[in-house]
């Protein structure tokens, strides 16, 4: 005898897994039948097991669901996303309304799931409109549980004692007085950088030796490039196999 999810094979010396003869099929006494499918499925003609509706955990039909998944609820056989019923709720039933939202929204009500943002500036997760657990960045979170900016511009986070800068955002660096300076400002056409180099030029130049020197030095109509060739052209040009951009000569290119 096999185990539940296994059949006997015709030589009756070996157990073979049900969901390897029959795709999905949870438990089956021989490789052509099967019994029960894995959730998610139903048995439908010929021993297939079918994908039950979206959101459907539990079905006995294509169109006839039993149970819903997480997120769904159950109407007339049939499952609908909570956040059709509530915007922003994660876990509803039918009868109670909505009972969780979702991350970045609280529950406020049975029938409302406002957004944290907007009951608090810059609160990205919180437990309910006056208690915040996570801020954007930039932001901190102080002792009355609310999100408090930052005093750097350009700040990712900050001692949420002191608020002094601890990183900076991307696109941004540490200079000499420890503020967050745009690496554009000390690095032109630079998009991402530490207080040494440039590691990232903006679309429109290419990185060389730390610093960012723009396509039209490869070629005037050159709007994207690497250190060594253009890869794309402005309209009106085009690009062949030799790597610079050449002017179209077909009316209306």
């Amino acid at each position: 005898m096999c185990v539940v999810g296994f059949y006997l094979a015709t030589n009756k010396l070996s157990c073979l897994n049900c969901s390897t003869a029959m795709a999905n099929c949870e438990k089956c006494a021989s490789a052509t039948v099967c019994d029960k499918c894995l959730s998610g499925y139903y048995p439908s003609a010929a021993n297939v097991c079918s994908k039950c509706m979206e959101g459907c955990y539990t079905c006995n039909t294509a169109t006839t669901c039993i149970f819903c998944s997480a997120g769904f609820v159950l109407v007339s056989g049939v499952c609908k996303e909570c956040d059709q019923y509530v915007f922003g709720c994660q876990s509803c039933t039918l009868a109670s309304g909505c009972l969780s939202c979702q991350v970045g929204y609280y529950l406020a009500s049975s029938t409302s799931c406002p957004l944290c943002r907007t009951a608090m500036q810059g609160c990205a997760v919180c437990s309910s409109s006056t208690v915040c657990v996570s801020c954007d960045l930039g932001y901190f979170i102080n002792g009355t549980n609310k999100c408090q900016s930052c005093s750097t511009v350009g700040c990712a986070t900050c001692n949420p004692v002191t608020s002094v800068c601890t990183t900076c955002m991307v696109g941004y660096f540490f200079n000499t007085s420890a503020q967050c300076q745009l690496c554009s400002v000390q690095y032109p056409d630079c998009g991402v950088c530490n207080s040494a180099v440039c590691l990232r030029c903006d679309s429109g130049s290419y990185l060389s030796s730390g610093a960012c020197t723009k396509c039209t030095t490869i070629h005037q109509a050159c709007i994207l490039c690497n250190n060594t060739s253009c890869l794309q052209c402005e309209s009106g040009y085009y690009l062949p196999a030799a790597g610079t951009c050449q002017v179209c000569n077909i009316l209306g290119c």
